[in-house]
């Protein structure tokens, strides 16, 4: 009897307990695990992007692009064949007076690219309202369907709404710089038209008669017959570059906004308030 009464105290304070609501640790955690409510992932995502823009506008602005190779202008693909030509025949007397001529010159190269890059850098601070703006106008919508897409979803949905406003906004300050910033003495729109005039003088040269006598001739002088491939090969440029810089200076910036944003979703140590743990955790756990 006496083991029969333990027993049934023991049931009936088991009872009592499993009627109290237990507010423990594990409770805590069960919370922790359930995901966001819409307008945290709305607001999380509004934060990442807005740590992206300001990073990438930052240290565009005050390291330039020249710094990171990730958003180092080079020289436009136009103009590659025709530098090629000219480092592979500079040392050849005959070939690189004419080249000389031309325009061409040892340093041009890199004062065009440290021209274009000065460029850039002198607009990358007119993005930061544009991309400020659109960043404040992310829905709901737009944040669920990029918290689970791909890596660079958010800079490419940013990207995609606002390019043409910020091709609008680079393109007099890139317009503006390349005529004023000198490089070796010259703005970046001068050497580019120093650049666009020889390489097309020698693009209409290379279509003459005199020059297709002059390129059948020329591995005779000893030059290989891939240089000669390339002169024949050899193409106008466009001598207003300014759209083309602009849209590479975009380029660079969706570039670091995107860099940021890849370090958000995947190191926590990025995550520097308690809202972008909680929402980017989620992916944590997929």
């Amino acid at each position: 009897m006496k083991i029969r009464r333990v027993l049934s105290s023991f049931l009936v304070s088991m009872s009592l307990v499993a009627s109290v609501p237990m507010m423990t640790g594990c409770e805590e955690v069960a919370d922790a695990l359930q995901g966001a409510s819409d307008g945290e992932t709305a607001s999380a995502l509004k934060q990442a992007l807005q740590i992206g823009v300001t990073t990438a506008v930052n240290k565009l602005s005050s390291e330039g692009y020249m710094a990171d190779a990730a958003t180092k202008i080079g020289i436009p693909e136009s103009a590659i064949t025709a530098f090629e030509i000219y480092n592979e025949l500079k040392g050849n007397k005959g070939a690189s007076a004419v080249l000389d001529q031309l325009g061409f010159t040892d340093d041009l190269e890199d004062n065009l690219v440290t021209a274009f890059n000065n460029a850039a850098t002198d607009a990358a601070p007119k993005s930061a309202k544009i991309l400020a703006d659109e960043v404040t106008g992310l829905t709901i919508q737009d944040a669920k369907d990029i918290l689970f897409g791909a890596d660079n979803a958010a800079t490419v949905k940013l990207q995609n709404d606002c390019q043409s406003d910020l091709m609008a906004a680079f393109h007099p300050t890139i317009t503006e710089s390349m005529n004023n910033v000198k490089v070796a003495n010259m703005s970046a729109t001068q050497l580019w038209s120093k650049f666009a005039t020889g390489n097309n003088k020698l693009y209409e040269w290379v279509n003459t008669t005199a020059g297709q006598i002059a390129i059948k001739a020329l591995p005779i002088a000893g030059v290989k017959s891939s240089v000669v491939d390339k002169i024949s090969s050899v193409s106008t440029v466009n001598p207003d570059i300014s759209d083309e810089i602009t849209g590479r200076a975009l380029d660079g910036l969706f570039t670091k906004i995107a860099e940021k944003e890849l370090g958000i979703r995947t190191n926590v140590a990025e995550r520097t308030n308690d809202l972008l743990r909680r929402v980017f955790g989620q992916l944590d756990k997929n």
